[in-house]
């Protein structure tokens, strides 16, 4: 194989990508997600685990470029297949699913972001136990999620119950713990 169809050309693409986003250039790994993604999915197909990473990647970057539609958007278009490749309890089908609740969340889905949280975090919990920082951070979106929705005293009620946990995993003075005080 030569040039852009060999397999090594969309891994570090992918890369460049997830280093640009870490970075917060936002725009420019968006460009290089939108350069990768057409060949990668044509070499491989739209079933490889790097296909459907990259696709994680781009609702990712479109997130934290604010655009939440467009990401739910992916996100709904990738996360079937994702879940048939590779069961709904592999730690990539859960965190799709945790991004998927976020960008419910965030335009005011608050009910449909709920709904997700409770169809998957009991799985993540499982999987990954109750002190993992996932499991942390998917607890306190639903914290969110339901003060949004006005059920304060649920909110609370999961607030005590995980922010401890929290607070000894991840330390007093870590971000999450921060913003769950």
């Amino acid at each position: 194989m030569r040039g852009e169809r060999h397999p090594s050309v969309p891994a570090t693409q992918h890369l460049r990508a997830d280093v640009l986003s870490d970075l917060g250039r936002y725009g420019d790994a968006l460009t290089e997600i939108e350069a990768l993604a057409p060949i990668q999915t044509e070499v491989r197909g739209e079933r490889r685990p790097s296909v459907l990473a990259t696709r994680c990647l781009r609702a990712r970057v479109l997130t934290s470029l604010g655009r939440y539609g467009d990401a739910l958007t992916e996100i709904d278009a990738f996360a079937p297949i994702q879940a048939e490749v590779e069961g709904e309890r592999h730690p990539s089908v859960l965190a799709t699913r945790c991004l998927r609740a976020n960008m419910l969340n965030r335009p005011g889905r608050y009910g449909d972001a709920l709904i997700e949280i409770d169809a998957f975090a009991p799985i993540q919990a499982e999987v990954k136990g109750e002190r993992h920082p996932d499991v942390l951070t998917t607890r306190h979106l639903r914290a969110d999620v339901l003060s949004h929705l006005g059920r304060y005293g649920d909110a609370l009620t999961e607030i005590d119950a995980f922010a401890p946990i929290q607070a000894e995993v991840q330390g007093e003075r870590h971000p999450n713990v921060l913003a769950t005080r």
